[in-house]
């Protein structure tokens, strides 16, 4: 998710990382379509955000619920 340190979190996964990110996305909905595009059964899917997101979400409790919210919709629709 795109937010503040972005740019910074980018740069060091390019410049440390074994495989590199995807880009930036501002909609959990549309992360968690290209996500689901990879996933197989079984695979465990981390929301660990490495920095605040205040500028998407009201808190980190408002982003938990709107990652869950996200997760029903397009892991469980048929």
């Amino acid at each position: 998710m795109e937010g503040d340190a972005s740019k910074e979190i980018a740069k060091y996964i390019r410049d440390t990382a074994i495989i590199g990110g995807k880009g930036f996305y501002n909609d959990l909905v549309n992360l968690l379509k290209e996500i689901k595009k990879e996933a197989r059964e079984g695979d465990t899917i981390l929301f660990s955000p490495g920095a605040t997101s205040f500028n998407l979400f009201q808190n980190e409790f408002d982003r938990g619920r709107k990652f869950n919210e996200a997760v029903q919709k397009i892991f469980n629709a048929s």
